[in-house]
């Protein structure tokens, strides 16, 4: 166990919501980008066990706030589980017995119906004013500058940035989680899902997540029409179809940049280049660029 580690537990043992408790404390990789762990609790006194999802924020300064926010309101509504405590670095919240949809032996269509569900109901939070608004050009620049591209790639990226934001992104506006891949999404023991991990919400509108859904999960233009009719069905609500075409590039540009720049970084690096590639490729097919990214980035 690296110092860090080790010094991460000796911080959750100290928390004032474990003060009275012996805690024995697991380290867990359910994401690609947090530090997480699952603490058993137990009360000195009353003997009772409690079982606890750590989460350290502090290595997110920029998003440790709308998590925050979003994790309370979400779990308000029961969309999430409770939240526990929180501060500027830590997220504790109940934890939930069962297995990420990921992990599920659901068929793809029974996975896309339970999350466009979850997501509706998601969407009908109402929207919470700290949150910060999206703004797609600044997180693919952001991405870029800490790519380290040459001056080649960084051109070539910046138009072609300026090129696929450049769209009237008229909607109302929700609680958008950002992220709603099948791992950030638990099927308990009685079958109710629950939807966690907010680091990347923001305001924004539901055609968003919708099209980061389909490009995170890698999922193929044979199945947008029952994602459509999975979430439509929940509301009145219809869906801009061609807003989600322009926001699904933004969408496969920034996962692309996002696991390259983890490749970097990470001993396992070969799993995010390939991860990167997938996100690359599928925005190479909508050819909107004569240059393919596959070609100019990879």
């Amino acid at each position: 166990m690296s110092n860090a580690i080790e010094n991460d537990i000796k911080r959750i043992k100290e928390l004032i919501c474990f003060d009275g408790h012996i805690c024995a404390i697991e380290r867990v990789f359910l994401g690609l980008s947090h530090h997480c762990f699952i603490v058993t609790a137990v009360n000195f006194d009353s003997q009772k066990s409690a079982k606890y999802f750590v989460k350290l924020l502090s290595h997110h300064s920029s998003t440790e706030k709308n998590e925050r926010l979003v994790a309370q309101s979400a779990a308000t509504s029961q969309i999430s589980p409770n939240v526990i405590y929180h501060t500027q670095d830590w997220l504790i919240t109940e934890y939930i017995e069962g297995y990420t949809l990921f992990e599920n032996h659901y068929s793809v269509d029974k996975k896309i119906a339970v999350a466009m569900k979850l997501l509706h109901k998601f969407h009908q939070l109402s929207p919470i004013e700290q949150v910060t608004s999206l703004s797609l050009k600044l997180l693919i620049d952001e991405q870029i500058r800490i790519n380290e591209f040459t001056h080649t790639q960084q051109t070539f990226l910046a138009h072609l940035n300026q090129k696929i934001t450049t769209f009237e992104q008229v909607a109302e506006p929700v609680i958008c989680h950002g992220d709603l891949n099948f791992s950030n999404m638990i099927i308990d023991k009685q079958k109710k899902a629950w939807l966690v991990d907010y680091e990347c919400t923001s305001i924004g509108c539901a055609e968003y997540d919708v099209a980061m859904f389909i490009a995170i999960n890698n999922l193929s233009n044979h199945d947008y029409s029952h994602i459509f009719q999975c979430y439509q069905g929940k509301s009145n609500k219809t869906l801009n179809l061609e807003l989600i075409q322009s926001y699904l590039a933004c969408c496969y540009l920034i996962n692309g940049l996002w696991y390259q720049e983890k490749s970097k970084k990470e001993i396992e690096s070969d799993q995010y280049i390939e991860l990167a590639y997938q996100q690359y490729h599928q925005f190479d097919l909508l050819n909107l660029n004569e240059n393919k990214l596959v070609n100019m980035l990879l």
